[in-house]
């Protein structure tokens, strides 16, 4: 059955989704520089690692009016025309599997659709939802211009260079210079340090090397506890429901789930990792969640217990439950430390180093040793 990865994301509240191979990186809003002599949607420039990165906001890319920028907007950084470009968007969801059948390529548009059709590549439903597919290739209007421009910029110590005045110099009128006065007015000024702190971040410079040799890491909390997992082994982010129990099985293991005709197992490997959580996942949790209202003080909570990552270990494909979802990043190697020594022996097996996330500490799962372990394995006989 083929399919396809797609980045889905939101945008004034409406659900997009791009080719996950063109997706680079996802990061969270840092704050940027003005730019001028670029397209109107382009609202920034970045020092993205010690390239300029243009910037533009997808909700004025659609013609719409741009809404204030929040520290919980996400970045999402595409290659595309030989290009890099970050797009802000209102947040990430999912990385999610479209089947090619699923895909309708043909289609009109009415009046009142919320984005242009020279921008979609088709339309597709997931879980009885539309989501517009987009096509980077036409997102990036003035690809040519914008390269010539890009390629005029040095990034220098976390600032662009002298030969950059002119781009970061203002001249339309009696708009604001300040990116925060322009796009963030409302935003504390607790938020804009966050902004400028992951700026800081983004200023370091890898070398090709390094640049090749990056892990893509899916970030996901168990209980109190923040841990990673190579996208290699990832083939999909899901929302959890219907689970079948199945009879006679160790308690870790959930029960069967369909996912688009196919039986998959829900596994939960909070016990092997010695993973305390006040709610226990099962079948029965999973579908009160389903059926609450969204409207409930509780929903947000109840919405990340849903969450399942898919994931695909030479052939043996399951759902691993996860409290929530947090980022998708590239992580270089040499920033990941050797597992410490005080590490339980029995988690210590499971984990191939350590790294920083946002102040947090990651544990990166080796998961085809644990999916191996014995603690894991259903014992068919009983």
């Amino acid at each position: 059955m083929d399919n396809q990865s797609f980045l889905i994301f939101k945008v004034q509240d409406l659900r997009y989704a791009i080719a996950a191979r063109q997706v680079r990186e996802v990061l969270k809003l840092p704050a940027l520089m003005p730019a001028t002599n670029m397209p109107a949607d382009v609202i920034g420039i970045l020092n993205y690692r010690g390239q300029v990165l243009p910037v533009m906001h997808l909700a004025q890319r659609f013609g719409q009016m741009a809404p204030n920028c929040r520290v919980s907007d996400s970045l999402i950084v595409v290659e595309s025309q030989g290009l890099t470009v970050g797009m802000v968007v209102q947040g990430v969801e999912d990385v999610s599997a479209i089947e090619t059948s699923a895909i309708q390529l043909g289609f009109s548009l009415e009046r009142d659709m919320p984005v242009k059709d020279v921008f979609l590549a088709g339309i597709a439903t997931v879980d009885e939802q539309m989501i517009m597919l987009l096509n980077p290739e036409t997102l990036i209007r003035e690809a040519d211009a914008i390269a010539q421009v890009t390629a005029e910029q040095s990034p220098e110590d976390g600032e662009l260079s002298s030969d950059s005045s002119a781009v970061a110099r203002q001249t339309t009128g009696h708009q604001p210079v300040d990116f925060f006065e322009r796009y963030c007015p409302t935003m504390t000024s607790g938020d804009r340090e966050i902004l400028r702190q992951r700026t800081a971040v983004l200023h370091e410079t890898l070398d090709d090397d390094e640049d090749s040799n990056l892990r893509s890491i899916a970030v996901m909390r168990l209980g109190e506890e923040y841990f990673g997992l190579d996208l290699d082994t990832v083939r999909e982010f899901i929302q959890v429901s219907n689970v079948t129990p199945v009879p006679c099985c160790p308690s870790h293991i959930i029960g069967n789930m369909n996912l688009r005709g196919e039986v998959m197992t829900l596994i939960d490997i909070r016990s092997a990792l010695n993973v305390s959580s006040a709610d226990t996942f099962s079948p029965e949790t999973a579908d009160a969640a389903l059926d609450a209202p969204s409207e409930s003080s509780q929903s947000e909570q109840q919405t990340e217990q849903q969450k399942a990552i898919v994931v695909d270990v030479d052939g043996v494909v399951a759902g691993i439950p996860v409290d929530r979802l947090l980022d998708i990043v590239y992580v270089s190697p040499d920033s990941i430390a050797p597992v410490p020594v005080a590490t339980t022996s029995a988690r210590q097996d499971y984990f191939s180093g350590i790294a920083t996330h946002e102040e947090m500490m990651l544990s990166i799962l080796d998961f085809p040793k644990l999916l191996a372990t014995e603690n894991l394995v259903v014992n068919e006989t009983v």
